[in-house]
């Protein structure tokens, strides 16, 4: 198998579960574990298919759509009803495509930036992004990540002692430099990851809490960075956190 064969393979797998490969699937799996650029490219491409997978399911239906496509489908004549169709599918597709580039275009001042950053969050917890580097001082994977010049908090909330080190990941959110630190929540299975992205013109800013798609979250700025600490604990538990 060469590298060509080799994503040919992974860019059908972009969705499925390590579980659900085939043999050849598994085989190039093992086959991008030796071949860095191609491990990267892989996960890039994973990332980025489940936001479009994300995106879909999100744009919304209008309430009257499904009562405006039986009354063209009755009132067209067959030849009409094939322009119908096309004109309803292009609708569709731009819808589709407006979703995306919603999620895409982030703005560094509008939140936006967050949608990107939970879904890389949301991969790592789960399993199907792979930490960089694994440590259980914080220290340390802080000392990492500068010496790969990737973001790390200036400071954190004394309530964050509590937690412990798990590992980092290097990433990128909104095109920018950023990096997830990842903790283990006290007295419980949950963890709780904080994603640090490079903002240069960002200043510093009170914590706003909020909640998505079963997750609790909080947002704030420091001098340079925007972060969000991302916890499936309850809100009460995070708000120790940050105390």
């Amino acid at each position: 198998m060469n590298r060509e064969q080799a994503r040919a393979l992974l860019e059908v797998a972009t969705l499925k579960q390590p579980d659900d490969f085939d043999s050849d699937m598994q085989d190039a799996l093992k086959f991008a574990a030796n071949d860095p650029e191609l491990l990267s490219w892989y996960e890039k491409r994973k990332s980025f298919d489940r936001m479009v997978s994300s995106a879909i399911t999100e744009v919304p239906v209008p309430v009257d759509f499904r009562s405006k496509l039986v009354h063209a489908m009755r009132q067209s004549s067959p030849r009409r009803t094939n322009t119908t169709w096309r004109w309803l599918a292009a609708a569709a597709v731009i819808a589709l495509l407006a979703g995306v580039t919603a999620m895409w275009s982030l703005r560094d001042n509008g939140g936006h930036w967050e949608d990107e950053a939970l879904t890389l969050v949301n991969e790592v917890d789960g399993g199907r992004m792979p930490l960089d580097h694994w440590d259980g001082n914080r220290s340390a994977i802080q000392s990492w990540l500068a010496e790969r010049k990737s973001p790390a908090p200036n400071s954190l909330p004394q309530g964050m002692s509590v937690l412990a080190s798990l590992g980092c990941k290097i990433v990128k959110v909104a095109g920018h430099p950023a990096s997830i630190m990842c903790f283990g929540m006290p007295g419980s299975n949950e963890e709780a990851h904080l994603v640090v992205v490079d903002i240069p013109n960002a200043s510093a800013s009170a914590p706003v809490f909020h909640s998505k798609n079963g997750w609790n979250m909080v947002t704030w700025n420091e001098n340079g960075h925007s972060l969000m600490l991302a916890t499936r604990a309850d809100t009460a538990e995070l708000r120790k956190l940050m105390a």
